[in-house]
């Protein structure tokens, strides 16, 4: 187990080089193989400062509520991990219960983490800009929204919720520059009516989408499987800004190729694919081809598509083998290696 995490602790260090870079893992007692190895989040937290990294390794324990205040960049191992094929040698998740935004993490990244609470994933709590939310499983993000308060360049992508995204309620803050692509949402999406950015190929599975009345969103390549529009909220079609969407019943109109499709052609049918690999598209699905400028619609299209278990973009460590014979002081170790 040491021979593994000194080759992931080299393997980060040669993808990090400029921002100091820590590692957490709550399942490790003292003493620890490094000085930049934590076993709980307090000290992990206290050792870094604006703009550095924090490696959470998988765990069955996790690590509570956290609230950040500086611009870190933490990083997990994704999830689905038992599920699909060559993601990690280590199949367990970073989890966290929630994560509270507060003043000073502007700026912040939170890849391949975990959250589990019911009541909020990830909720921002003061008035925080440029955050990127990747590749990560969420229960729900929630947005303290006054009146006062406006949310510019909000990214989130590639993400699994498994509940919402939730910034409506009876005051007026909105959401500017919103990117939210590429995510599977089995709850509900709802932004206050200013909000403005882009929402482009996710899968939108069931519940509510509310995207404001007076928004000014471009939104395109979706698929919707909401079946009552009665819970669809939009701004005035036909709109030029929302096109090549599928819908189960036409929520997004017939203009501006937008189109019906029956929910039995679009995706993988095959009975043993994992939770997220179901929502690939099947090889005849009319959502093939036909997204903006030729691209497939839904979350594995686009530019930057879907990864399956949410795996960060560094070297994953998917096999680990040793024949277990010892030349002396030397264990031949095999991995192998994905980017």
């Amino acid at each position: 187990m040491k021979t593994l995490f000194t080759i992931i602790i080299v393997l980060f260090l040669f993808a990090s080089s400029e921002a100091k870079v820590v590692y957490l893992n709550n399942e490790l007692s003292a003493p620890v193989i490094s000085e930049n190895l934590y076993t709980n989040w307090a000290d992990a937290y206290a050792a870094v400062s604006a703009g550095d990294t924090i490696y959470v390794y998988g765990s069955n324990f996790d690590h509570g509520h956290v609230s950040i205040s500086k611009r870190l960049t933490i990083i997990g191992p994704g999830y689905f991990l038992d599920e699909n094929l060559e993601t990690q040698v280590e199949k367990k998740m970073a989890l966290f219960n929630s994560i509270s935004l507060e003043t000073g993490s502007d700026g912040s990244v939170f890849m391949g983490v975990s959250l589990t609470s019911n009541v909020y994933g990830i909720k921002f709590n003061n008035i925080v800009e440029n955050i990127t939310i990747a590749k990560c499983y969420i229960s729900n993000i929630s947005f303290t929204i006054y009146n006062e308060y406006v949310y510019n360049n909000i990214i989130i992508k590639g993400c699994y919720f498994y509940s919402r995204l939730d910034a409506n309620n009876n005051y007026n803050g909105v959401l500017s520059n919103l990117v939210f692509a590429n995510n599977i949402i089995n709850g509900s999406f709802s932004v206050n009516e200013g909000s403005s950015g882009i929402i482009s190929n996710n899968i939108f599975l069931h519940n509510t989408l509310n995207f404001g009345t007076s928004s000014s969103f471009e939104i395109y390549n979706n698929i919707f499987l909401n079946t009552n529009t009665n819970n669809f909220t939009i701004q005035p079609l036909p709109d030029a800004a929302v096109h090549h969407n599928i819908s189960l019943t036409g929520a997004f109109g017939n203009d501006n190729n937008n189109f019906i499709a029956p929910l039995s052609t679009l995706f993988n049918t095959d009975e043993n694919a994992s939770t997220d690999a179901k929502y690939q598209l099947s090889q005849n699905s009319p959502a093939k081809g036909a997204g903006s400028n030729g691209s497939d619609i839904g979350a594995f299209g686009g530019p930057v598509p879907y990864r399956l278990s949410g795996l960060p973009n560094l070297p994953n460590i998917y096999e680990l083998s040793t024949t277990g014979l010892v030349s002396g002081d030397v264990l031949p170790v095999h991995i192998k290696i994905k980017q």
